[in-house]
């Protein structure tokens, strides 16, 4: 049992990388914290992985079986059960409601984490 929990230890900073900024979210990976026009939360490690994959892949649907892949890796034991709780924890987390960004379930495909603004214009242009 140490043994597995060990070898889980070693993926735990596979995804953080450095500073992303994307409209009013300031996201440090390394401290574990996004910034929300001043506002400091505080995230767990895969809730970061999760905010910082969406982040570099905002407008992009990413299916439940990619984000388990690229968070928890390919070789873990987690369910896509994982990935639904874990988007749950960040949407309680991160006050999206704040930003010009929604996190967005594509029903029968996954997730995408969409800037609202093009999003708006597109619907103004359409009627």
């Amino acid at each position: 049992m140490a043994r597995i929990r060990a070898l889980s230890r070693g993926n735990e900073n596979k995804f953080i990388g450095g500073e992303i900024s994307i409209d009013t979210i300031c996201i440090n990976p390394q401290k574990l914290e996004v910034t929300i026009s001043e506002n400091i939360i505080t995230l767990s490690v895969k809730e970061m992985q999760l905010l910082e994959l969406f982040a570099r892949n905002k407008g992009q649907t990413l299916t439940k079986e990619q984000i388990l892949n690229k968070v928890w890796g390919l070789d873990s034991e987690a369910e896509l059960n994982n990935v639904e709780l874990y988007i749950h924890y960040l949407r309680k987390k991160v006050p999206f409601s704040n930003t010009n960004f929604i996190l967005k379930t594509i029903r029968g495909v996954g997730y995408c984490l969409f800037l609202l603004v093009p999003l708006l214009a597109l619907l103004a242009m359409i009627q």
